[in-house]
């Protein structure tokens, strides 16, 4: 019982790469994928032309948000 169940879960795994896979190598289904993903590319207000750190520090968050 515990191969069956073990079996459907590989199964699962397998099938959610090849869906990934069948969208990300089609470029109308890759752009239609990148276009709904939100990104925050706004700076923050409350920063400084000369903070660029806090500046930096914003965008690698909201870059961060998107790889995980």
């Amino acid at each position: 019982m515990a191969d069956e169940g073990k079996k459907k879960e590989i199964e699962e795994h397998f099938q959610k790469i090849q869906d990934a896979y069948e969208t990300l190598s089609d470029p109308a289904k890759r752009r239609e994928y990148d276009s709904t993903d939100d990104f925050d590319d706004t700076l923050p207000s409350t920063a400084h032309p000369t903070e660029f750190f806090k500046v930096s520090q914003h965008f690698t968050a909201s870059l961060c948000s998107l790889l995980s």
